[in-house]
């Protein structure tokens, strides 16, 4: 609050006091590569706070739309956000944010209701347009960056594009979103290549040209599989639609009313202890989402107090579980998924995928059912990747990822998941040292907080990385002004 202060103090003064030589200065150049959720809030942020500063903030976008991602650019009408209208501000300070603004559009602005994803791109598309209107310095760039090269004394950078064109900027921040899936451990990698697998979820033309009888494999079976099983049938599809993972498990549904169980003072160190304490507060609470909704405001503070074997424990052996109770969907899209279940068209497969044989009238899928030594197949015409966003650097396919981390400008984190980073979002290199120029937000930093994805984390990690990406600049307004004070 006294940094809040400090800043607010500082911005105020600057805009009141005539600067002749502020035009004359080079700006401050941030560049934030990826328009997502990300870094459509940290622009959002940025803008607020420049208005007297010597800034200049370039947004950069490989996809068409900016201010909105893969999950809020969805066309699926039936594509619902996963989280009530209530909980959904993009403003950490402004609880009500998202619904003052559902009421402005004469929607439905019930904090309770689930409501369409292509609404709340639409909101997020709002904030990014009063950025733009408020803050002149705001450039918003379509291209996709495929270097970042540092000056030698890691001041600045060149940031390349594909096209050949580039910018040196003082900060860079990687809000790239979630990545792309890896591809299965299946052998026969050229299947791959093939037109009847989609290793992209999100690609508009996911279903193009597929018969409506023809049968459909969703590899994976989390929230992706759901989206995709929702799209099938907006389009008509009437095909059978099978969902192969390793457990068989399903995305449960949100339940009403809401509520947090009491956690107690003294908490578990270890996964096992986290498991006996679940499983007691489950037995004492008349509902077990009441004590994963009481656990959610924690488990950066858990993670963070697990040992590193203690976290690779979790995911070796909770993590689906946990996945499948956190990441809750609404009651309307679980009755839907329901409904086709029931229909017989829906069927859940618990195994490990084996291979895939392409032949002239489908392509056969063999695999080994959970429990069972003996192999099993079936023919389908078209295979979806569902697993899932990547984490793993070392099959992270982004080449922008594998160039800097070639490069020795960032280095994965020791879980497994995503880049090590600070507490600020600063990326760590190869040696440990940790970057003044590179920083991320968002899924990148899993490993280090477990909960980097849902808006909660993200709005927080946009307001505070936008004051701390600006400390250089007041810092050296401020000097400027003490020596002119002095002079």
């Amino acid at each position: 609050m006294q940094h809040t202060t400090a800043f607010q103090r500082i911005t105020s003064q600057l805009s009141q006091r005539p600067d002749p030589d502020r035009c004359r200065r080079s700006p401050f150049t941030i560049a934030i590569v990826g328009a997502g959720f990300s870094g459509t809030l940290l622009a959002f942020h940025l803008s607020r706070l420049c208005g007297p500063l010597p800034v200049r903030l370039v947004l950069i976008e490989r996809a068409s739309r900016f201010a909105q991602g893969a999950a809020y650019s969805t066309r699926c009408p039936l594509h619902l956000l996963n989280v009530p209208a209530g909980r959904m501000s993009a403003l950490p300070e402004a609880a009500g944010h998202f619904v003052n603004w559902l009421a402005q559009e004469g929607l439905d602005a019930d904090p309770d209701s689930f409501q369409p994803r292509q609404v709340y791109g639409r909101y997020l598309r709002s904030l990014f347009d009063q950025s733009t209107e408020h803050f002149a310095g705001l450039e918003h760039l379509r291209g996709e960056v495929t270097a970042v090269l540092p000056n030698p004394d890691g001041t600045a950078a060149i940031v390349e594009l594909a096209d050949g064109s580039s910018l040196t900027a003082d900060r860079v921040v990687l809000a790239l979103g979630n990545l792309s899936p890896a591809q299965p451990l299946a052998g026969h990698w050229d299947f791959y290549q093939s037109p009847r697998y989609a290793r992209d979820p999100w690609s508009e033309t996911l279903f193009s040209g597929l018969d409506p009888q023809a049968p459909v494999l969703l590899v994976g079976s989390g929230l992706t599989m759901v989206d995709k099983v929702l799209e099938l049938e907006e389009a008509g599809h009437r095909g059978a639609i099978f969902v192969l993972s390793r457990r068989g498990l399903m995305p449960l549904a949100h339940r009403f009313p809401r509520g947090r169980a009491r956690l107690p003072a003294l908490l578990p160190a270890t996964a096992d202890g986290w498991c006996r304490l679940l499983r007691q507060l489950a037995r004492e609470s008349a509902d077990w989402q009441h004590v994963v909704d009481g656990i959610r405001p924690l488990t950066e503070q858990i993670w963070s107090a697990f040992s590193l074997q203690e976290q690779h424990r979790f995911l070796r052996h909770l993590r689906p579980y946990w996945e499948v109770h956190r990441h809750r969907i609404a009651p309307e899209v679980a009755r839907q998924i329901e409904q086709v279940r029931t229909s017989g068209r829906l069927q859940a497969l618990a195994g490990r995928l084996l291979a895939f044989y392409e032949r002239a009238d489908g392509v056969e899928v063999v695999f080994r059912p959970r429990g069972s030594g003996e192999r099993q197949s079936l023919k389908v015409e078209r295979v979806v990747n569902c697993t899932g966003p990547e984490s793993r650097i070392e099959r992270i396919a982004e080449p922008l990822i594998r160039r800097l981390h070639a490069q020795g400008l960032i280095r994965a984190n020791q879980t497994g998941l995503g880049l090590d980073v600070t507490a600020g979002g600063a990326l760590i290199d190869h040696s440990g040292t940790a970057s003044r120029l590179l920083f991320t937000i968002g899924p990148l930093r899993k490993g280090c907080l477990w909960e980097t994805t849902a808006v909660p984390e993200l709005r927080g990690q946009a307001a505070v990385l936008a004051r701390q990406l600006l400390e250089p600049v007041l810092a050296n307004l401020t000097a400027a002004g003490g020596q002119g004070q002095n002079s």
